[in-house]
């Protein structure tokens, strides 16, 4: 089934697709959640960008000149891969629009605007998933005892996966017209 300019459903649904996963991928980069340690029911909440307290709602960025440095490397880490992350999801999600926009516009199809955002999109999910393994494999598993899995680091999981599909669902959707 197509729509105008014969744009077919699977390319539409995955620019939807596309666009939620950057949705949830940004808010999981910006909110202060990753993992959360939880004592006397007070809880402490550690993001990519500042740790804070729950109860008396306080947040504060990392004092680095604390920090051991294997800590600090891994956690810089973090943040460049979740932010190139981002970065290749726009891209994608930008690729992907373009090649629904430009049909339903009455302009030529071009094949590689798919191909690009599929190569964005993976990109996209190779750097979240690389700032995802950084975290649990060093920052998480320094106190893994203690600290639960935060709502920030499942939403970047969930749209770094939302991404990539939508990366592959786009280019079969552009194939098959």
């Amino acid at each position: 089934m197509a729509l105008p300019g014969g744009v077919s459903v699977p390319a539409l649904v995955a620019v939807c697709t596309i666009g939620v996963g950057v949705l949830l991928h940004l808010i999981g980069l910006a909110s202060p959640e990753w993992s959360a340690l939880h004592v006397n029911g007070q809880s402490v909440s550690y993001g990519l960008w500042k740790a804070c307290l729950s109860g008396i709602e306080i947040c504060g960025d990392y004092p680095f000149d604390t920090l051991p440095d294997e800590w600090k490397s891994s956690l810089r880490a973090c943040e460049a891969f979740a932010i190139l992350g981002m970065l290749a999801s726009f891209l994608g999600l930008a690729m992907a629009a373009i090649s629904v926009l430009f049909p339903m516009m009455g302009k030529p199809k071009n094949a590689m605007f798919p191909v690009i955002s599929l190569a964005g999109c993976m990109a996209a999910f190779i750097c979240i998933l690389i700032a995802i393994i950084v975290w649990g494999a060093k920052v998480h598993a320094d106190y893994l005892s203690k600290l639960d899995i935060g709502y920030s680091f499942i939403l970047s999981i969930i749209g770094g996966i939302m991404i990539v599909v939508g990366g592959l669902l786009g280019l079969i959707g552009n194939e098959r017209v």
